[in-house]
């Protein structure tokens, strides 16, 4: 009889703090309800082929970063999602809304090209 007593009693007071929340109190959010926005930064650059890539970015302060396909993102809050030719993919997973940013690189030789010759491009690298 004491042996139960004991259990329950220990069941009791080690009851996880759930149970112990205030009820009225907004549920706590597991989410990050802000990202660091991506709209400053451009891709400069790429080097690579096959899946071994290695780019440049940088952001409207002039600040450059590389960034490599077999290396994690230097953005804390941002994943590399994919890494193809011209162009790279992050997400935000951990954000409350999921978010995608595709930068592409911009420069004189993407502007001089014609809008056929971009697309035939895309279509031999299946997008």
């Amino acid at each position: 009889m004491m042996k139960y007593l004991f259990v329950s009693w220990l069941f009791f007071f080690c009851l996880p703090p759930a149970f112990a929340r205030d009820p009225f109190a907004p549920p706590q959010v597991s989410c990050l309800r802000s990202v660091t926005p991506f709209a400053q930064w451009q891709l400069q650059g790429m080097v690579g082929q096959g899946n071994r890539y290695l780019g440049w970015l940088r952001s409207a302060q002039g600040e450059r970063v590389a960034i490599a396909s077999d290396r994690p993102s230097p953005f804390v809050d941002w994943q590399i999602v994919a890494f193809m030719p011209f162009h790279v993919t992050f997400s935000a997973p951990q954000g409350c809304m999921p978010q995608r940013v595709t930068l592409q690189i911009k420069g004189k030789y993407h502007e001089d090209r014609s809008r056929a010759a971009v697309a035939a491009e895309h279509r031999r690298q299946g997008q």
